[in-house]
């Protein structure tokens, strides 16, 4: 402003300034740093999702806002960050919605009324929910693959948003989608994580469970192989004996395969063996095996067979 004294008073003159744009240029870049700098240190999505959306705010009218992730399998969209002044959505179809329009042709959009009616017209998309003013999706991508988007409209400024603001929204997408890869290649390193502990912990439990199984028919065939040796006994003992030292060694022998196919189960390559057992046979085996054992510690052991016909 300058004042200058003449013949007939003052004359006044006023240099105005608008220095608007300065200061949202100044703005947008704590803005972008803000975003780019949570992008590194949160960790959660949503939070940083409605961290992404207050920072906009600054900027932007971020009242309408939601980001839309697809599910290419269901041709579905879910909304895990939805804000609106009029409508309350979880999920909905890809199918003639304007946001599956944006994903599907992966390419940035901002339409005003007349332009969404145009598109509607034609057919491209239907009119879900209330018509909005103006509207902008942008959508996000995982490498070339396109998973989503970011939407904003307005549903009473038809002068919300302009071209600007879809360069704005594509630089957040791209955090964004950043922040979604991120977070899918930790959960997946995570789930491998615990695959291997539990493989670990399988595998130490199989070996535990091993080394168990390979002391009974040892324990078996050193036992039975020193009474074979004792002269008190009768052929026919001898030779009971010597028939349960065949059967532990046979055994034992079955445990070291089982040791060894810890491999195919690693690999996924185990095969079923199905065969017919006679179970009274069994436990016939059973019993001839442990009542020895039984009867060095005292102990009474009692097997009763379930006959034919008494099921």
């Amino acid at each position: 402003t300058r004042i200058n004294e003449g013949d007939n008073g003052f004359t006044i003159h006023v240099v105005v300034s608008d220095i608007t744009e300065r200061v949202k240029k100044e703005v947008l870049e704590d803005v972008l740093y803000n975003i780019s700098k949570a992008a590194l240190t949160i960790g959660d999505f949503q939070e940083f999702s409605f961290f992404i959306r207050n920072e906009l705010n600054k900027i932007i009218d971020t009242r309408n806002f939601y980001i839309a992730l697809y599910n290419a399998e269901t041709d579905m969209i879910t909304t895990p960050v939805f804000v609106d002044d009029r409508e309350e959505v979880e999920a909905f179809s890809a199918k003639n919605s304007l946001t599956g329009y944006v994903i599907k042709t992966k390419k940035p959009l901002i339409l005003d009324e007349g332009a969404l009616l145009d598109l509607v017209k034609t057919g491209e998309v239907d009119l879900i929910g209330e018509l909005s003013k103006i509207w902008i999706g942008v959508p996000l991508f995982i490498q070339e693959e396109c998973i989503g988007a970011i939407v904003v409209q307005s549903y009473i400024n038809e002068n919300a948003f302009n071209e600007n603001d879809v360069q704005l929204l594509e630089f957040v997408a791209d955090q964004i989608s950043t922040t979604i890869h991120r977070k899918k290649v930790e959960n997946e390193l995570n789930q491998a994580l615990l695959q291997a502990q539990e493989s670990d912990r399988l595998k130490s439990a199989f070996l535990a469970n091993m080394s168990h199984e390979i002391r009974t028919p040892m324990n078996g065939i050193i036992g039975f192989s020193e009474l074979c040796l004792d002269p008190n006994i009768t052929k026919d003992k001898q030779r009971e004996y010597a028939n349960i030292v065949i059967k532990s060694s046979k055994r034992l022998l079955s445990i070291v395969n089982d040791i060894l196919d810890i491999s195919k189960i690693e690999a996924g390559a185990v095969t079923l063996n199905l065969e017919n057992v006679n179970l009274n046979k069994l436990f016939d085996e059973l019993e001839a095996f442990y009542k020895p054992i039984a009867q060095e510690n005292n102990l009474q052991l009692i097997c009763e067979r379930k006959r034919a016909g008494k099921l």
